[in-house]
């Protein structure tokens, strides 16, 4: 392999390299810290576009529209690219949750802003859902857009206030950026989407690599020696002295980064050593080296080639689907890097004004505006359809009454969340979160609920404390573990109490919609559930709570241990591989002896039930 080569870093590349195989195979679902290679990705980002700018500045060539335009035509044709094939593909095969999901984040993508609609829209990155939605990822790439977009400012208005030790300044702001930004990142009131979404919370991992390009680049020696230990010792003395009382999790990322840090210190002093070494020299290392020369590329088809792939073949991968969806991502990201990026990066060197290439950049920008707004036009348009793009009898949706599946589940916080009313009827409160309203609408659909009154709860508050007080019958229905009510436990088991099990639909989803509707056996598909997660969220309760335990799955498992697809009226359980459809709600009335939950006792009373 041979040494530094187009201006690029043999160390750089390995490291960008490292993070991008381990990021393909966590969304593959094999390498459970893989995401930590964004992490990766942050620092080098930060540090590489710091030496860019000063280099910039020392041939008195920085100008900040150049600048942005020249990001702009790194990142955006291909981000564009991704979301129309997106768009395109799913509007085919995605049933609508799954699609009216594509079609915001396409409108997040393209306009760089996908972090934020990932923050309002999910807020959990660990989602199992999140396998399915292809553009899930991209959250990165506004992330990073957003900081290439202030970044200089922090340059340009320091030199203009500073003009002789304008740089000391700006690596004096860059230490208060990353301290601010890392205690913002370590205070636990802050809640874990907005540290891992937004970028207050990561602007000391682009700023760290930022002080070590600059101090490495431009800092005199003995002002370069001084400097980072000077940071060291503020960052040990802020861990030291603040309980930031860290998770195991957020220490992993911390020591990412410090590793990361560490290893660019010396990158631009001992390049051409490591070039040269064996380690480097060995085809091994030459292979990583490809893979971070095209990160970018292969960074934005994988998670595309991975979700579509479980979408309509199969979401739970065996072996050949790992070296399927992995060799795919692979050819697909390198064909993609040298036939689109690789001729957009060499625009973006080249533009100057006056040059040749300036007139390409002008007009690779301007397709890119038409094509955003195209695509931004019908991401639109079809997140306003809810998803629905043709008629789809398994979920009664049709395409000219396009209503949401979800407001089945959500429509209940509306109707329900309220207190009892005073009028001598059975009180039953079901509390919860989505699961919680799933359960209302089963004793809806079994015609059981007469003469009660409904309320639901999912905060864990005083409201729910006085419902507690007031309720005869009791449902705890929320995903997970039912330890998050632990501090209102006690107090709901002096009524009548049930634990509605957890339930999964994981094959509920595209690629059993997909799998050939003429086919006759469509309607008699089965999916299994891991033993693990029967474990984890079944067996352990049924242990704690005894008679008490509701178990949802044990009512439709097949006899060979498989659940089915569809009820027997051809209907989907699910929607979304979560939640109930009304059909999906009505079987469950159907199976379940809702009477033996939902009536009182030897006619228990609410006199009976003094007030707590």
């Amino acid at each position: 392999m041979n040494e530094k080569t187009n201006n690029r870093s043999v160390l750089l590349d390995f490291l960008k390299g490292v993070a991008i195989i381990a990021v393909i195979l966590y969304h593959a679902g094999i390498f459970v810290y893989g995401y930590l290679g964004v992490e990766i990705f942050l620092v080098i980002g930060g540090y590489l576009i710091t030496k860019s700018i000063m280099r910039n500045y020392e041939n008195g060539s920085f100008l900040y529209f150049d600048y942005f335009c020249k990001r702009l035509i790194r990142l955006w044709p291909l981000a564009l690219i991704i979301s129309a094939v997106s768009l395109i593909i799913g509007y085919f095969v995605m049933l609508p949750m799954i699609y009216k999901n594509v079609c915001e984040t396409v409108v997040g993508t393209s306009t760089f802003t996908n972090n934020f609609v990932q923050f309002i829209t999910s807020g959990n990155y660990w989602d199992p859902s999140n396998n399915l939605k292809p553009l899930m990822h991209t959250w990165y790439i506004g992330l990073m857009f957003q900081f290439y977009l202030i970044y200089p400012l922090a340059f340009i208005i320091t030199k203009a206030f500073s003009k002789r030790q304008w740089i000391r300044n700006v690596n004096i702001i860059l230490y208060v950026v990353f301290f601010l930004s890392l205690a913002y990142y370590c205070v636990p009131q802050i809640s874990e989407a907005n540290k891992f979404f937004l970028l207050p919370a990561r602007l000391f991992e682009f700023t760290i690599g930022g002080i070590i390009a600059l101090n490495t680049y431009h800092i005199k020696e003995q002002e370069y020696r001084i400097t980072p230990v000077i940071g060291g010792v503020l960052l040990l003395l802020l861990l030291l002295c603040i309980n930031f009382d860290l998770e195991i999790n957020q220490i992993r990322l911390l020591m990412t980064v410090l590793v990361v840090s560490v290893l660019l210190i010396n990158e631009e002093k001992y390049e051409s050593i490591i070039s040269q070494s064996k380690f480097f020299q060995s085809r091994f290392a030459w292979v990583i080296v490809k893979f971070g020369v095209a990160s970018y590329s292969l960074y934005l088809w994988h998670q595309v080639i991975l979700a579509f792939y479980r979408n309509t073949i199969q979401e739970d991968f065996a072996v050949i689907d790992y070296v399927a969806t992995i060799v795919l991502s692979v050819i697909v990201g390198f064909i993609s890097y040298y036939l689109i990026e690789r001729s957009f990066t060499r625009v973006s060197k080249k533009s100057k004004r006056k040059s040749p290439c300036a007139r390409k950049s002008f007009l690779i920008l301007a397709f890119s505006c038409v094509s955003c707004l195209i695509i931004i036009y019908f991401g639109g348009k079809f997140y306003l359809r809810h998803g629905v793009v043709r008629d789809i009898p398994e979920l009664d949706i049709s395409y000219n009454n396009p209503i949401e599946s979800q407001d089945y589940n959500s429509r209940i916080t509306t109707l329900y969340d309220k207190p009892f009313s005073n009028n001598g009827r059975t009180n039953v409160l079901v509390v919860g979160d989505s699961f919680g309203r799933d359960w209302i609408n089963i004793l809806l659909e079994s015609g059981k609920t007469k003469g009660m009154n409904i309320s639901y709860h999912t905060d864990q508050d005083s409201i729910l404390v006085d419902r507690i007080k007031k309720a005869d019958i009791i449902f705890l229905a929320n995903s997970g573990s039912a330890t998050v009510y632990d501090n209102f436990l006690p107090l709901m088991l002096r009524k009548k109490f049930w634990r509605v099990g957890n339930k999964s639909f994981n094959g509920c989803d595209d690629d059993e919609y997909n799998s050939g509707r003429s086919d006759s056996n469509y309607y008699k598909q089965t999916y299994r559930i891991s033993t693990n997660w029967t474990k984890d969220n079944i067996d352990k309760e049924r242990q704690m709570f005894g008679d008490q335990y509701i178990d949802l799955m044990a009512s439709i498992r097949l006899k060979d241990g498989s659940y089915p697809v569809f009820t027997p009226n051809h209907k989907f359980f699910s929607h979304d591989g979560i939640h109930l459809t009304k059909a999906g709600a009505r079987r469950f009335a159907q199976i379940l002896n809702i009477s033996k939950y939902v009536l009182l006792e030897n006619k228990i009373t609410k006199a009976s039930h003094p007030q707590q």
